[in-house]
């Protein structure tokens, strides 16, 4: 950089960068003031050059686009920062489907051709769902597989502002942080990437050709395909949720640590259990690690509840058996009760039948000395 200045006459370098980089700049000596001296801000688009951009392409084709498609196009992207690209997946939809299995020459893109009520960002979101469904059945994955989700979820962030944002990765790590094997991941990749897809760029990482960094073709895939960026159960979302339950259970890692008895409670470590059967160590690491330390509180945490378990048994069975032997020793009383009770009764007839006995005796008695006496 610092020879710039003496650059052979009619050599002109033409480099282009994102803004949000432009604090990077920094980081190269002489970069920055480089920077400063020559950089041009790209305008947006007046709405006269956008409808340029529309239409003036596909007449080098042979085709048209209407000026009504065209006008509905640029109001439905109007206000939103990913209005170009938004625009140029849209066409390229919406002349592949007119276009296919016909001639490419005479034809002609109109209102009618564009489904309005989902409108341009529902147009990019349906495609990639139709990639999603590909993908999987090109890698021979079930429907409920979340190869896809995990790989997206993997490559993605949000920044300070709650935005998304691309999280490149390198191949291997990918590999080994969804927890597949390096074909599928390389299918779903190459579908993804594909020639009028591009939603995943690969490219060999210049500072290491050994390794292949996969990237988001642009961030708009983020913002409007809705299964990453539901606001309530989107793939973003699901992750930055993820990413508090493994912080969280850092911070009681460490209370554990200091003190054996900081466990989890029994319904936190079930649920916990079940959580951690889809995460790994190499996931972790992008929440500040630790995974055999949690392993740990995990297992205490586990062992404890097992014990609580055990002796809430032993305690439910001293007590079933102490109410049998109750029920058993009532039972014997109320019989013992039934027994004396009849035994008592048998008695109190034999008294009877003894005193009408001597009742009769002393009648016949009476009635001879009566009869002696009249003799």
């Amino acid at each position: 950089l610092s020879g710039m200045s003496r650059r052979p006459a009619g050599l002109y370098v033409v480099a282009t960068m994102r803004s949000e980089y432009l604090g990077a700049c920094a980081l190269f000596h002489g970069l920055a003031e480089t920077v400063n001296a020559s950089q041009y801000l790209l305008p947006a688009m007046s709405r006269e050059g956008t409808r340029r951009a529309i239409r003036e392409p596909a007449r080098l084709f042979g085709g048209e686009v209407d000026s009504a498609l065209a006008d509905r196009l640029i109001a439905d992207a109007a206000g939103t920062v990913d209005a170009l690209p938004l625009l140029q997946h849209a066409l390229m939809l919406l002349h592949r489907r007119k276009v296919a299995g016909s001639p490419s020459e005479g034809w002609r893109l109109c209102l009618a051709d564009y489904p309005a009520k989902r409108g341009i960002a529902g147009l990019i979101s349906e495609h990639a769902d139709a990639v999603m469904l590909e993908a999987q059945k090109r890698a021979t994955l079930p429907e409920d597989s979340r190869v896809v989700e995990d790989l997206f979820r993997a490559i993605s962030d949000t920044n300070a502002d709650g935005s998304p944002i691309r999280r490149p990765q390198i191949f291997d790590n990918l590999v080994d942080v969804i927890g597949t094997d390096v074909d599928t991941l390389r299918t779903v990749i190459d579908v993804f990437g594909a020639d009028g897809v591009s939603f995943i760029t690969a490219e060999r990482d210049m500072l290491n050709p050994d390794r292949e960094r996969i990237d988001v073709g642009h961030e708009a895939l983020l913002r409007y395909w809705r299964k990453i960026a539901d606001p309530q159960d989107g793939w973003l979302v699901r992750e930055f949720r993820n990413g508090l339950v493994w912080k969280s259970l850092l911070v009681q890692t460490e209370s554990f640590e200091r003190n054996r008895a900081s466990i989890l409670g029994a319904q936190t470590t079930r649920e916990r259990k079940r959580w951690m059967l889809r995460r790994n160590a190499s996931w972790a690491e992008r929440y500040g690690g630790g995974w055999t330390r949690v392993q740990k509180l995990l297992a205490a945490s586990d062992a404890a509840q097992k014990r609580a378990t055990r002796n809430t048994r032993l305690l439910k069975g001293v007590l079933a058996t102490t109410v049998t032997v109750a029920v058993v020793v009532l039972a014997l009383f109320a019989y013992n009760r039934r027994q004396l009770a009849a035994q008592n009764g048998d008695l109190a007839g034999q008294n009877s039948d003894l005193a009408a006995s001597l009742r009769a005796q002393q009648e016949l008695s009476r009635e001879v000395r009566l009869k002696e006496e009249e003799d």
